[in-house]
């Protein structure tokens, strides 16, 4: 959009407007006409009509020079609401007209500016009404500044701060509703844009060894970035301002704090420990007592605030088209556009002020107490070179911040989080899927987020009462798994068990919210159901996989269950119809054995036209008639011959896909694991020999194997994967020197980087831990060999590792067991040291290590989660969940959409599958034994 000619006139209208609303408010109303030339905001509009009157095109001046005074009457808390909401409207009407340009050198900078003052806009509150007019003025502005060609130069920080700001009034009770559904109209604008920018942006230079820490390096990352965090959203008004009905002003705003380093521990080993410790993002309310203002970038601003501003400091911010400052302008414009480079954001000083310090270039800097220098042009207007070009644009820091405050909303384990805030964060990260999930799988830092809190949060939100946020979760995932499925293998399975759970739960006393969780449930498996090739991709990673649950059989088996069986509330129709569902995408997959025609192409030869009319985009010429109802039949006839075509998959198919025989052996082995599971949760030693004698492990056995069977089977018990592998057998006693089971046990581990403590954790975590001390005394041998190697041998020895593994299963005890509380007080920190001086060879161990060991201990007992319930148990599952998904069990392969795989499908769906047309007195029943010999032939 190319710039008004009278953009003069327009700044010069807005200025006139605001100067006669300020001079009828009180505070300027009490002062005669000479004394305004002593007001700042007043002598700063004087000012700027003063170069407004120098000028001939708004062109020839900085955007900076204009838009301060406006900014300044934002931030001003003397202002009343009225003004402020005129200022507002100037912005906007700035905006909107495309009067700032683009191509400016200090356009960065100026929507810093704009940002900030927006975002930090205060005024004198009056009623809620005249307050509710100006943040809804402020919505208008913040969605105008994003939404513009000039949104896209603004910082990671500034983009933060008004997603906040916007946060903040959907969060604010007190607001009217109006008010509240623009705001998140506003954030659904906004986050659309942000994430339909992600293919724009570089790729991550960082590996995927190092994006799983990204919330707990960030003070590493603050002199490289001046990224915040949104940390915070206050449920109180976000938008300072003094209430006519209080004496005091009550002021209140949000801080973008950075997230503080969870510990000092290393955590680059274990996909589950950093799960853990991932810093959190809280939702805090921040008060601060006394409102001071935030600094600005521009002299403007610091001139404003010192209260000091001349004719002549406010001219240096001219811009001339002279060819003198050319160089000057377009080197300015090519920092503006390098990739993300860091500024330094310091904490929040005890006054409230935030400073942000851009970061020194690499190489030789000049001397910082030299004033740069300064040009003056012919017509007397003064250049001072800013120091704004360290501004970068937002980039992915900013996407991944959002993304991650999103899913954090989403989170039903957060008491913080209110119904309204779950349903609006689904609804945005809802919003990011549409437009940007085949994107995220690009950059690892936002596939992690998918991977592990995001799931986790919607199988979680699977679990409510709440009709629209159970809805709202299953089209969630319904994006998540369609476009990103190949990398969510084990969330996926698990999605499907918690949707089988659900239907499986009995509905003959149902109530109403239940009935309608079972329909949407089951109208999700059927949308579900028509992607193409995603039966057949269930069977193949599913009911093909030796470890992972029968979920196409599952599903079916259910689905026929219910068709046949009387249940309430027309489930059986629901569940009929996603059976046919399955048994139409079987046919469609299995379609490829006919050889089916082609649509001819059209004779004109139109290939475009052909595309649109596969891709359901069909075009009616009608050759020049002018009445619309004069259409030929041929029209409904072309346009038939497309129905039976199908969809394609929008993913690549495997190239490494099994062939029938090698499912077929997978299919055996599976079988035969089940029933060597089982048994062996009976009888170790006799599951071990049930799966020798049919071919599941080696005769005779290899350790390695074993321990693989043991560690990799989520299915075994736990205390008899204890027993076992402390059997003298397995303990390798009647072997010559041979690797032993337990020794392989151990040693399948990788304990890098963990301290002991969570090593051991990890260790015990996979069995239950013998009753006798002599078996004691082996596991915890081995371990220690174990952690005591991958770490580097940081103690004198292993018998000092082993002293101190033994002495935390001690300290577990002496801690928790209710028993051992009543015969001995508990141990103290200082107790602890004391009984293990001398055990680090000769020497001690480091104090710190052992009090930071003892309070992990004290804090959170080492328990066997498995056997527990609730959220110990959760979690537990979901890092095994997460272990597996890191290993390669974790392969998900793509099915097309046409492929001989399907027919496997009908002969698992067949028999259970039947059909029942309603007649008005009874009911056929029929049932589906073969396909039919074409395929446009019905079913039955």
């Amino acid at each position: 959009m190319s710039l008004p000619g009278n953009g003069i006139f327009v700044v010069q209208g807005e200025m006139a407007m605001l100067v006669t609303a300020m001079r009828r408010s009180t505070r300027w109303g009490s002062h005669s006409f000479p004394n305004e030339e002593y007001d700042v905001l007043m002598r700063t509009f004087q000012d700027l009509k003063t170069i407004l009157n120098q000028v001939d095109d708004l062109r020839l001046l900085d955007p900076a020079t204009y838009l301060s005074p406006f900014l300044e009457v934002i931030r001003s808390k003397e202002t009343t609401g009225p003004v402020t909401s005129l200022a507002l409207s100037a912005i906007h009407k700035f905006l909107s007209y495309g009067l700032i340009d683009p191509t400016h050198p200090s356009v960065p900078a100026t929507v810093e500016d704009i940002a900030d003052a927006v975002t930090h806009a205060r005024f004198v509150g009056t009623d809620h009404s005249s307050d509710g007019v100006v943040l809804m003025k402020i919505l208008q502005v913040l969605r105008t500044l994003m939404l513009s060609p000039e949104g896209a130069m603004l910082t990671d920080e500034s983009v933060c701060e008004i997603m906040l700001s916007c946060f903040r009034i959907c969060f604010e009770t007190r607001l009217t509703e109006l008010l509240r559904r623009n705001a998140e109209q506003c954030l659904r604008d906004m986050t659309q844009l942000i994430f339909m920018r992600l293919p724009q942006f570089p790729a991550e230079d960082t590996g995927s060894a190092s994006f799983a820490t990204v919330g707990l390096s960030l003070k590493k990352r603050e002199k490289t970035s001046k990224k915040k965090s949104l940390t915070s959203v206050n449920s109180s008004n976000s938008l300072e301002r003094k209430s006519s009905l209080s004496e005091q002003p009550i002021t209140t705003t949000t801080e973008l704090e950075a997230e503080t380093d969870a510990s000092k521990t290393d955590i680059r080993h274990s996909q589950d420990k950093h799960l853990i410790n991932e810093a959190e993002i809280t939702i805090e309310p921040v008060d601060v007592k006394s409102p001071v203002k935030k600094h600005g970038r521009h002299s403007s601003m610091d001139l404003a605030a010192n209260g000091n501003t001349s004719i002549t400091q406010l001219l240096e911010k001219c811009v001339s088209p002279d060819t003198a400052d050319e160089k000057e302008a377009g080197d300015s414009s090519e920092d503006v556009q390098e990739t993300e480079k860091g500024t330094e954001v310091t904490n929040p000083e005890p006054d409230g002020i935030e400073t942000i310090e851009p970061v020194a270039p690499e190489g030789p800097v000049e001397d910082s107490g030299e004033k740069p220098g300064e040009y003056v042009n012919h017509r007397g207007i003064r250049f001072t070179p800013q120091d704004d070009a360290n501004l970068q644009p937002y980039g992915l820091v900013c996407v991944r911040e959002l993304f991650r405050f999103l899913i954090s909303l989403c989170n039903p384990l957060d008491s913080q989080n209110t119904s309204g805030m779950v349903h609006l964060g689904l609804s945005l990260v809802g919003t990011a899927l549409e437009v940007s999930a085949d994107q995220l799988a690009k950059y690892p830092s936002l596939l992690y987020l998918v991977k592990d809190p995001l799931c986790r949060n919607l199988l979680s939100l699977l679990s409510t009462e709440r009709i629209s946020i159970f809805a709202l979760d299953l089209q969630v995932s319904f994006l998540l798994f369609e476009a990103l499925r190949t990398h969510l293998k084990f969330q996926m399975e698990a999605f499907y068990k918690k949707i089988i759970e659900i239907i499986s739960a009995d509905t003959t006393k149902a109530i109403y919210e239940l009935k309608e969780i079972h329909h949407l449930a089951l109208e999700s498996l059927a949308q579900m159901f028509r992607i193409p090739g995603l039966c057949a991709e269930i069977y193949l990673n599913y009911d093909c996989d030796v470890y992972c649950m029968n979920v196409f059989e599952e599903l079916t088996k259910l689905l026929s269950k219910n068709v046949v069986s009387s249940t309430a509330y027309n489930i059986h129709s629901l569940s009929l119809e996603a059976l046919m569902t399955i048994i139409e995408a079987v046919e469609m997959g299995c379609s490829h054995k006919e050889v089916k025609p082609e649509p001819e192409i059209p004779p004109n030869g139109e290939e475009e036209k052909e595309k649109d009319l596969r891709s359901g985009h069909v075009s009616l010429e009608l050759g020049g008639l002018d009445d619309v109802s004069v259409v030929s039949d041929h029209v409904t006839h072309d346009i038939s011959q497309y129905f039976g075509c199908g969809r394609t998959g929008r993913h690549k198919p495997s190239s490494d896909l099994p062939s029938e025989a090698e499912l077929d052996n997978i299919k055996n082995m599976k079988k035969w694991v089940t029933q060597g599971t089982e048994l062996f949760n009976q009888k170790p030693e006799r599951g071990i020999e049930f799966l020798q004698e049919h071919g599941v492990l080696a005769t005779p056995l290899d350790p390695h194997e074993v321990a693989m069977f043991l560690r990799e089977n989520p299915d075994l018990d736990k205390k008899m994967i204890g027993e076992f592998i402390c059997k003298r057998s397995s303990r390798g006693e009647d072997e010559d020197g041979g690797p032993s089971v337990l020794g392989a046990f151990a040693d399948s581990f990788d304990y890098a980087g963990l301290r002991i403590d969570q090593a051991l954790r990890m260790y015990l975590e996979t069995f239950r831990l013998p009753g006798e001390a002599p078996l004691i005394f082996l596991v915890m041998e081995r371990f220690a060999e174990r952690w005591h190697s991958s770490n580097g041998e940081p103690f004198a020895n292993t018998d000092a590792a082993f002293r101190l593994a033994y002495a935390l299963i001690m300290l577990n005890m002496d801690q928790h067991n209710h028993n051992a509380k009543k015969l001995n007080v508990p141990m103290t920190v200082e107790d602890f040291v004391k009984n293990l001086r001398g055990c680090n060879g000769s020497g001690d161990f480091d104090q710190s290590m052992l009090e930071a060991v003892f309070h992990s201990i004290k804090n959170e007992e080492m328990v066997m989660p498995a056997e527990r319930t609730g959220a110990v148990r959760d979690a537990y599952l979901w890092r095994v969940l997460q272990r597996r998904g890191a290993g390669p069990q974790a392969l998900y392969r793509a099915a097309p959409a046409q492929h001989p795989h399907h027919a496997r499908l009908f002969t698992v769906a067949c028999p259970p599958t039947k059909f029942f047309p309603y007649t008005k007195h009874n009911v056929r029943f029929h049932t589906i034994r073969k396909f039919p010999e074409k395929p446009g032939r019905p079913l039955l």
